[in-house]
């Protein structure tokens, strides 16, 4: 098909998973604080970004991002850091929903203050 991207489908979906920390409930999310895991993670296809709280020495915070693609070899699944050239229009999409959920908590704490 013209204009199709080979290896992807339309019915493949990108899917969200929120927990978040002190900033309070962001409609839409549910919100769950648990040590040791990502606070966010965003699908699309085989691409996964989390999103992880840091905390300093002095007691402030920080966010960082990790990104990797799941892939399935034999009975297997895997994961690597290595794309592909159709996983770039996943891991854009992946990353602007990261982005766009850590400006938004951002901007929500900011309105609650």
């Amino acid at each position: 098909m013209a204009g199709m991207q080979r290896g992807y489908s339309p019915k493949e979906s990108s899917s969200v998973e929120y927990a978040s920390r002190d900033f309070g409930k962001v409609p839409g999310t549910e919100e769950i604080k648990v040590k040791g895991r990502p606070v966010a993670k965003f699908r699309a296809g085989g691409i996964q970004v989390a999103i992880w709280e840091n905390e300093t020495k002095e007691g402030g915070s920080y966010k960082t991002v990790s990104i990797d693609r799941r892939y399935k070899a034999g009975e297997e699944w895997k994961s690597t850091k290595s794309f592909r050239q159709n996983d770039l229009p996943k891991a854009i999409l992946a990353l602007q929903k990261a982005f766009e959920y850590v400006s938004m908590k951002e901007d929500f704490a900011e309105a609650l203050a």
